[in-house]
């Protein structure tokens, strides 16, 4: 599935709101899913369980579709999202990672 379908599949689920309910919905619904995926984290580093990757494959489905949310009430294209942030991560890291390069940022010169 390409972006754009995943954009387009997820406005067909959407509670209808006013833009700023609409970005309100998207925001709360990424952070409360990223704090589903602590959660699962949490168990696994902290209390020694099973690293649970079947709720960690659904929860980051979710934070997709609350993203593909807040793409639809501003107009942005989500695979232009994509797109700018590993052309970004390319000017920044142009082999690999490096801890030098992260701090040097070369992107942002």
């Amino acid at each position: 599935m390409n972006p754009r379908d995943y954009q387009d599949l997820a406005y067909r689920t959407e509670k209808l709101l006013d833009q700023k309910g609409r970005l309100q919905h998207a925001l709360l619904g990424i952070t409360s899913e990223a704090g589903e995926i602590a959660d699962t984290i949490k168990k696994h580093v902290i209390y020694s369980q099973p690293l649970d990757l079947d709720n960690i494959v659904e929860e980051v489905g979710d934070i997709m579709w609350y993203i593909a949310l807040l793409c639809n009430a501003t107009g942005i294209d989500l695979e232009n999202c994509l797109r700018q942030n590993i052309d970004k991560l390319r000017r920044r890291y142009p082999d690999s990672y490096s801890d030098v390069a992260a701090a040097e940022r070369a992107d942002k010169h």
